[in-house]
């Protein structure tokens, strides 16, 4: 189970604040660049604000939450949840096991007081749905494909995840999905894992395609999802 954080750190520090922090024991969990330009992407674990911390957030889901960590960038604060639902369904003759994974970004407004506490809106949310009839089956995050960074030098962070799944009764490649959100628009890769065999057997494996084509995708975006695709693409079978 991928878990970012826990919700229990300080909260979010001034955004004036002169260095890029990184959550404690979470470094995987955000790539910076060192000469990254001003307003800097602050990186917490989990703003301690009620309006993710408590019953006071009816609009976070609570159920099958893997993950929850908050950032700040030049446009605000923001709280990114992921989250790993599971169901079996049948059919005539097998079980239908589906698994849905989803990703919320919320905007996240400071100016609360005890009572009301802070007021959440979803900026996006992104969900694709995995199901497997009768064989082994699982689909989970990638911890590390997960990046908050701002790529392109503007102030505000684009947020990168990816997700796989396997549905099969051998040995196969696993399907590998990565997405860069990147304010109101969405890239994608797809592609199969690498899977390197036991022994001298060869390779087999490690395709992918992006939508929109590579040409199509800003250089530095472009740069993080094949960055992203050399860390998670490769499949030892012992």
């Amino acid at each position: 189970m991928l878990l970012l954080t826990g919700c229990h750190a300080s909260p979010v520090d001034d955004v004036t604040k002169p260095a890029v922090e990184a959550p404690s024991g979470s470094a995987d969990i955000a790539a910076f660049n060192a000469d990254q330009t001003a307003p800097k992407v602050t990186i917490r674990e989990g703003m301690r604000m009620p309006a993710i911390d408590g019953p006071r957030a009816p609009d976070l889901p609570d159920a099958g939450v893997e993950g929850i960590f908050g950032y700040r960038d030049a446009a605000g604060d923001h709280a990114l949840l992921l989250r790993r639902a599971f169901r079996a369904s049948k059919s005539d003759q097998d079980d239908i096991e589906h698994i849905v994974l989803s990703t919320h970004l919320y905007e996240v407004d400071q100016a609360h007081d005890a009572r009301t506490g802070a007021r959440t809106s979803v900026t996006w949310h992104i969900e694709d749905a995995f199901e497997c009839e009768g064989l082994d089956f699982d689909a989970d995050f990638l911890p590390d494909a997960l990046r908050v960074e701002d790529l392109d030098g503007d102030g505000r962070a684009e947020v990168l995840f990816g997700y796989s799944s396997f549905c099969g009764g051998g040995i196969e490649p696993r399907e590998i999905t990565l997405i860069l959100r990147a304010g109101e628009h969405e890239y994608r890769l797809q592609g199969e894992s690498l899977v390197k065999p036991p022994g001298d057997a060869p390779a087999f494996g490690g395709t992918y395609a992006t939508t929109p084509a590579e040409v199509d995708i800003p250089a530095p975006l472009r740069t993080a999802l094949l960055d992203a695709w050399e860390r998670v693409k490769h499949q030892s079978i012992e």
